[in-house]
């Protein structure tokens, strides 16, 4: 049985990411604040079926999917959904898009820890328990 991820889930911290949204050429427009403190992440999870909501001051972002099927999937922000594969990876979830970009979430101590990936570069946000 993979990790159980489901819960409500505030963030607590990120890195920079301005550079990784510059090398996915991501539009001004669809990119979110520099500084992200009103994020909220609510997981249920069935096995290998997850739904993931995220709610901002924006609206609600769903991504319903089950692991080891391909979906459409929003990477982040405002971003347009793209194509994704999700794998198990020991107990982190791993989604890639076609450019080879990735979500990984994991659980780190009691935080909620993903880590988006293109190339070599990545970003990290942290998310603590509601």
């Amino acid at each position: 049985m993979p990790v159980n991820f489901s819960g409500t889930w505030n963030i607590a911290s990120h890195e920079d990411f301005t550079a990784l949204l510059d090398k996915l050429q991501v539009p001004e427009d669809k990119r979110p604040p520099s500084k992200i403190t009103n994020l909220q992440v609510v997981i249920e999870q069935d096995g290998d079926h997850l739904k993931i909501v995220s709610k901002t001051s924006l609206g609600d972002r769903v991504n319903d999917f089950t692991v080891g099927e391909p979906c459409k999937f929003v990477m982040f922000g405002n971003m347009p959904e793209v194509d994704v594969t999700s794998a198990w990876e020991g107990d982190r979830l791993v989604i890639t898009d076609a450019r080879g970009a990735k979500l990984i979430r994991e659980i780190v101590g009691d935080q909620t820890v993903c880590t988006f990936c293109v190339g070599d570069l990545a970003v990290k946000l942290f998310y603590n328990k509601a």
